[in-house]
């Protein structure tokens, strides 16, 4: 609205100025284009002074929308402290009752895993059975061999199928 006011004002002193030149000089031959060319360059200056304006005003709104969003963030953070310091009360509250423990069983549960053993080069039944203290004999009961048998270099053995026989 006030750009509009500006502009209008503007236009309307040169039109003023312009009228009231030929009015005095009585619009005679005379060379009148060093006048216009005063008033063409006090035109620029206007309009650059007016564009400048507008950049400030630009930058203004700029700086008051990045206010109002940082208190926008601040108000959440401030919320999400609030939630977070509600829940550590919580937590502290249920890790201050008294637990409860579980009678202790009987007999410690132990599950063992099958194990297995990859044939590496220059590795026997024999070196492989010392390695895991296992005899030559189970080996091959494990794994259905002979033994006699080679193993070959990559051979995946079973060394123990997790179970107490």
């Amino acid at each position: 609205m006030k750009l509009c006011k500006i502009n209008w004002k503007l236009s309307s002193t040169a039109i003023l100025l312009v009228t009231v030149f030929c009015l005095f000089s009585g619009c005679s031959q005379r060379d009148y284009s060093n006048d216009i060319k005063l008033i063409k360059n006090r035109l620029d200056q206007l309009e650059k002074r007016l564009a400048e304006h507008e950049q400030h005003k630009e930058v203004k709104e700029l700086k008051t929308k990045f206010a109002e969003d940082k208190d926008a963030l601040e108000e959440q953070l401030r919320k999400l402290e609030k939630e977070y310091e509600k829940k550590s009360e919580k937590v502290e509250t249920v890790n201050a009752q008294p637990q409860v423990k579980p009678a202790a069983p009987q007999k410690p549960i132990t599950v063992a895993k099958k194990q297995y053993h990859i044939v590496t080069r220059g590795e026997t039944l024999y070196s492989i059975s010392r390695k895991y203290k296992v005899s030559v004999a189970e080996l091959c009961r494990l794994n259905n061999l002979k033994p006699a048998q080679h193993v070959l270099i990559g051979q995946k053995l079973l060394i123990s199928t997790g179970s107490k026989h």
